[in-house]
């Protein structure tokens, strides 16, 4: 059994993600991958939750119960509040301070399966446009720059790659993601001609008119040019955020760039992880 599990970060970007999969997804089950609604996985989730990873099999929908017990079966779950609701997000100057416990408790639920989890990541002062939530600004602020500063998404993926060492993670870029869009059906369906799948550009197209530039002027750009053009609307929104609601500088940007790129660099090297920026 193969599975590959979406597990946030909650945000605008993992919405958009979710939103994609959901359009294609009969394409994606044609092709041999079953998608399952977050209703529909919500009392597996529970049960993995309530009983330190053994499956409260009859609590589940049979479609979902014959997936998960199937050999040969491949299966995308999304639920990209399972490592931590937003007020959760942060925690003992950690992202997902709870996040080893409940990779265990999935992985001990499916001792023999293949896992794949994909998370979306973003230096911190991306996540405070993205995530939009009073208790995710709440704890940013309790922590002060400082510790913010001391956030590490590379240290997230140790202390779950340590309690799931045979697992694969797939660390997505998030101020890329509307580019690596191909990248990342290519992985969930990779002998899926990309143009078949619905919608693959239309992400793009939107980023390209909000930060103002024309598609064809957009595919002359480097992969690092095509970034920082879609970035500028949103890093002018989240700087407005750390000056007027937050009282931080706008200068520690370029500390949390430095230190976001830093932590992708590191990431490379883990065992079990690919970076997709």
């Amino acid at each position: 059994m193969q599975i590959f599990f979406h597990i946030g970060t909650r945000s605008g970007l993992s919405e958009g993600l979710r939103k994609l999969i959901i359009q294609n997804s009969a394409l994606l089950e044609a092709n041999g991958l079953r998608y399952f609604l977050e209703d529909e996985e919500k009392p597996l989730l529970r049960s993995i939750a309530k009983n330190a990873g053994s499956i409260e099999w009859e609590g589940l929908a049979p479609e979902l119960a014959f997936s998960c017990s199937a050999s040969q079966s491949r299966i995308f779950l999304d639920n990209q509040m399972f490592l931590g609701a937003p007020e959760h997000i942060l925690g003992d100057q950690e992202f997902y301070p709870h996040a080893s416990t409940r990779i265990s408790n999935f992985a001990s639920a499916f001792p023999s399966a293949k896992l794949n989890f994909i998370l979306v990541a973003q230096p911190v002062h991306f996540l405070i446009e993205a995530v939009r939530h009073p208790g995710f600004r709440n704890s940013l602020t309790e922590l002060g720059w400082e510790g913010a500063y001391e956030l590490s998404w590379f240290r997230l993926l140790q202390r779950m790659i340590a309690v799931a060492p045979g697992a694969k993670f797939w660390l997505l870029d998030g101020r890329s993601l509307p580019i690596i869009v191909p990248q990342v059906l290519s992985l969930l369906a990779p002998a899926t001609n990309l143009s078949s799948f619905e919608g693959r550009t239309d992400w793009l197209t939107r980023a390209c008119h909000n930060a103002e530039i024309s598609k064809a002027e957009f595919d002359t750009l480097s992969q690092k040019e095509k970034r920082i053009a879609l970035l500028g609307p949103v890093l002018q929104r989240s700087k407005r955020e750390l000056i007027h609601q937050l009282m931080w500088d706008s200068v520690m940007i370029e500390l949390f760039d430095n230190n976001y790129s830093s932590d992708l660099k590191q990431a490379k090297n883990l065992p079990g992880v690919t970076v997709i920026e």
